[in-house]
């Protein structure tokens, strides 16, 4: 609001300046791009963010498949490959050799974090693959992939 007093203290004063009219005018100019351009680009960003981690989120869900797999060893320590999206993912599993069946039927078998306290052979726990059978993380849902796309818009704006 001062852009506009300041336009309209130097509108016909004689101790006018050319540089006091032309901050004026940049001051309005700032006011109105931080009132209507960043606002509209942070819309824009995230309506486009929104829409490409939506259909993100709905080909992992469709590509990715929760197995149940068994417990042959376990082995002791922590695998890197622990869900990022979890904070206490390292804490509270328990690294186990296992095996569990691929969406295509082949059976496999590796290392993996299981979310068991005390693991034992023979224990049964779920865990995600891909069509492969490789592990893989959850896939992204869709209250996720809003909160992310909000936070790019907000970024951009």
């Amino acid at each position: 609001m001062r852009a506009l007093g300041g336009l309209w203290r130097w509108r016909h004063n004689p101790l006018r300046r050319a540089t006091d009219l032309a901050e004026a005018w940049l001051a309005l100019v700032a006011l109105l791009l931080m009132a209507v351009a960043a606002p509209v680009t942070g819309w824009l960003v995230g309506r486009a963010a929104q829409d490409s981690l939506q259909r993100s989120a709905r080909q992992q869900q469709h590509a990715r498949h929760l197995v149940t797999a068994t417990v042959v060893r376990e082995l002791g320590g922590t695998l890197p490959e622990a869900d990022p999206e979890s904070s206490s993912a390292r804490e509270s599993h328990s690294r186990v050799l296992a095996y569990w069946r691929a969406p295509d039927g082949t059976r496999r078998h590796g290392p993996v974090l299981a979310d068991l306290k005390s693991p034992h052979p023979g224990d049964h726990f779920r865990l995600w693959t891909d069509p492969r059978g490789r592990m893989t993380t959850r896939p992204l849902d869709s209250a996720t992939a809003t909160a992310h796309a909000a936070l790019a818009g907000l970024g951009a704006a």
